[in-house]
């Protein structure tokens, strides 16, 4: 996750290595966060970080449920929606006695991959219904039905949901149930806002009537869902697994850009398309000629066109040239 660096809790990861304006290596990848470290990077100017918060451990109690906590409120304080962020807390921090808590706690003995991912679906949809000027009811929705969207999983054989390789047609046949299996969970477990039940429901829905499980068409389909649909692709894209890595950011948005037409509402789309990062603070960007760059910043509000460390020089990356960029 990207988030301003005062909102970044102590003892979080840092996701790749820092460097300075002058491209000198300050932190390697995976060191913990302290206040030194935070104190160095804004003297530098870097105001920016993407991290790992973590939340390897299932959040079964109120100390490790403020985890789970603080890696929301980093993420919605990081779009200016002070309230909003205050009310999430407060929202997850009353999860230890309710069925949400029970679900998640399945979800991760089942699947700690769909756990985490979830999680991230859960920071990715609040931050986009931010973008939308999303009501605060509506809100919590986000941040209950992403939690949520992929409990049906649960269901989905082990074998199946963890393999490496490409899903056969009878295989995908059962993946694709986990939206209403997930549906059903939810109702059984007392959860019957009818937001959140289309969030799990229709989070696989496209804007072309082409998704699962209903194929059902623009009109139908909740606005909600769809946007922990387009929150779900972004985080996917953007995870490593066992079998793929990470992609390169101009990679990863010319498959979104590829899906967008057929997956999501245009407009809306295009708004989230604009507004989320590109590159993150500290991430390498490799040229076509071997040579590279370092992200130390956004160049005027732009999140396409970063200020980079480039051969001794601190330049805008449309400054280097686009000739020399490299497609990953």
């Amino acid at each position: 996750m990207v988030a301003k660096l005062d909102y970044i809790p102590i003892g979080s990861k840092i996701v790749s290595d820092i460097y300075s304006p002058f491209g000198t290596l300050l932190y390697m990848k995976n060191e913990v966060i302290t206040s030194d470290m935070k104190s160095t990077l804004k003297d530098i100017g870097i105001e920016t970080l993407e991290v790992d918060i973590g939340v390897n451990d299932f959040i079964s109690d109120k100390s490790s449920l403020r985890k789970l906590s603080n890696m929301i409120y980093t993420m919605v304080m990081n779009c200016n929606v002070t309230e909003i962020a205050r009310i999430s807390y407060m929202f997850v921090m009353d999860m230890a006695n309710n069925s949400l808590s029970k679900l998640l706690k399945q979800l991760y003995e089942y699947s700690p991959y769909t756990y985490n991912h979830s999680i991230k679906v859960s920071q990715y949809s609040m931050i986009i219904g931010s973008m939308f000027d999303v009501k605060l009811d509506h809100m919590k929705c986000l941040c209950k039905g992403g939690l949520l969207h992929d409990i049906g999983k649960i269901k989905v054989p082990k074998d199946i949901l963890h393999k490496p390789g490409k899903l056969t047609p009878d295989e995908f046949d059962i993946i694709k149930m986990h939206p209403i299996e997930g549906v059903k969970i939810a109702i059984s477990n007392g959860i019957t806002n009818p937001n959140i039940l289309d969030i799990i429901g229709q989070h696989h829905e496209r804007w072309d009537g082409s998704g699962y499980p209903r194929g059902l068409y623009p009109r139908a389909v909740n606005k909600l869902a769809n946007i922990c649909h387009m929150a779900d692709v972004y985080c996917a894209l953007n995870e490593k697994r066992d079998y793929k890595d990470r992609l390169g950011r101009n990679k990863l948005w010319e498959i979104m850009d590829s899906m967008a037409k057929s997956h999501f509402e245009e407009s809306s789309y295009e708004m989230v398309r604009n507004k989320l990062p590109m590159y993150f603070v500290g991430e390498k960007i490799y040229f076509v000629d071997g040579s590279s760059a370092v992200v130390i910043g956004d160049c005027d509000d732009d999140n396409s066109n970063p200020r980079v460390s480039y051969n001794g020089r601190i330049e805008s990356l449309q400054d280097i040239g686009v000739e020399k960029w490299t497609k990953y």
